[in-house]
């Protein structure tokens, strides 16, 4: 069995990334650090060399488990993430946004990303111009960011949360553009408009899931 430590923004993640891996043989290990969230929502935000300090402190309090590889969900110390961070361990990192920005960069017709964290949206934007530009695609993207929204997450408001997904998902779908969430919180509010709608919606979840089953690679687990 696999073991795989996860580093959280939020401590509602938890139970997504228990969920999404349910199916397969895996054990999850939760470390959930709000601190970094919390700092960018202040007056003085922290600098690039803080954050990357912060980090690369949790990723070595994680190894210490001794886990096989290593999954960051919150977008945000995804994108502090750094090849250095990446090359001085021996274990695979995913973050919550990669396998999701490589198919973005990849995928053709219009595309309308949604986001809630304003503080995510220039560093994922970033990071899914830079798989373009590396592979020479020129996706369509557009992006939507819903106001409002991600103080209700961090107040533990996930009803809240979910409707203003949802109405804004449902108000996006009549345009003609490929639909997709940026950020995990986003995750089961575009499975369920998915299931119920019939409507395609990109999540990054969904992309995670499947890269790491074929990396690692996982076995199903047995009911």
């Amino acid at each position: 069995m696999k073991k795989v430590a996860c580093l959280h923004g939020h401590h509602s993640n938890v139970a997504l990334l228990d969920d999404a891996f349910s199916q397969w043989k895996v054990e999850l290990a939760h470390y959930v650090d709000p601190g970094l969230l919390l700092q960018s929502a202040n007056s003085q935000p922290p600098t690039r060399a803080e954050a990357e300090a912060k980090l690369d402190s949790q990723l070595s309090w994680m190894q210490a488990s001794t886990p096989d590889a290593i999954v960051i969900t919150c977008t945000q110390y995804a994108a502090t993430l750094t090849s250095e961070h990446e090359s001085e361990r021996d274990i695979p990192i995913f973050t919550i946004d990669g396998p999701f920005l490589e198919e973005a960069a990849r995928r053709s017709g219009k595309q309308t990303i949604l986001f809630t964290n304003p503080a995510t949206v220039k560093p994922t934007m970033d990071r899914l111009w830079q798989q373009a530009a590396m592979h020479r695609f020129t996706p369509q993207i557009s992006i939507h960011l819903i106001d409002g929204a991600f103080s209700l997450i961090m107040e533990n408001k996930r009803q809240a949360y979910q409707e203003i997904l949802w109405e804004t998902m449902l108000t996006l779908s009549h345009e003609d553009s490929i639909l997709s969430v940026a950020q995990l919180s986003m995750a089961p509010a575009a499975r369920q408009f998915r299931q119920e709608k019939g409507i395609f919606i990109s999540d990054p979840l969904q992309s995670l899931t499947d890269k790491m089953v074929q990396t690692l690679p996982l076995s199903p687990a047995s009911f």
